[in-house]
């Protein structure tokens, strides 16, 4: 899952900033360029433990798995090498399903609290990066996301598509061709309806997998 469908998670049994902000902060990290060690503060590091275990509940989701096979045939069959096939169909499944929850305005208005959150001193002071210098990397992030608001622009699958180019790019193996863009930008605006389609039962998917491993 992208960040703002672990947002959309955190939210289902709490919506404290701090929580809600630990269910994203992996993904955060990623985007700086460095990890997340740990947190200190508790509902941080909750929120934390929400990401690993949603995160693999929905890859084990069949549901994802049909749809990141789909994608990846599909890809295949228009030109795209096996690898850089497969990476932009599973992540452009997950960052047009945040295209789809980025239309609940609660989740939305707990995504801007979280992240002023996020930008607190002693709430910063907890966190410890893998960089020497992923606070300041952080507090960079923090500021541009916090400027931007919602995700509203992945409900455009052209926006999607350059969002899965930007992600693959650092890994050799998956990164896309220039001349394989295109038909990435075809598969999305195909598979969009899919997605929204399957949202329910992928969401449910996770529901299921967190009671399965945070037993209430």
């Amino acid at each position: 899952m992208n960040f703002f469908a672990h947002a959309t998670v955190a939210c289902w049994e709490r919506d404290d900033p701090e929580y809600v902000l630990g269910s994203m902060l992996p993904d955060f990290a990623t985007m700086t360029g460095t990890r997340l060690r740990s947190a200190g503060h508790v509902d941080v590091a909750a929120g934390l433990v929400l990401h690993r275990v949603s995160d693999a509940a929905f890859h084990q989701s069949a549901r994802f798995g049909a749809l990141c096979l789909s994608g990846t045939r599909w890809l295949r069959a228009h030109g795209v090498s096996r690898g850089p096939a497969r990476g932009a169909a599973h992540v452009g499944v997950e960052l047009l399903l945040d295209g789809v929850l980025v239309d609940d305005a609660r989740v939305c208005d707990r995504y801007a609290a979280a992240l002023d959150a996020g930008g607190e001193p002693g709430l910063r002071e907890t966190l410890r990066w893998h960089a020497g210098d992923g606070d300041r990397r952080w507090q960079r992030l923090q500021s541009r996301l916090v400027a931007h608001g919602a995700p509203l622009e992945y409900r455009r699958p052209e926006v999607v598509a350059a969002r899965v180019v930007r992600a693959l790019s650092p890994r050799p193996r998956l990164a896309l061709d220039p001349d394989e863009v295109e038909a990435v930008e075809r598969w999305l605006e195909r598979a969009q309806a899919d997605v929204a389609a399957a949202a329910p039962e992928l969401l449910g998917d996770v529901r299921a997998g967190i009671a399965a491993r945070i037993p209430g």
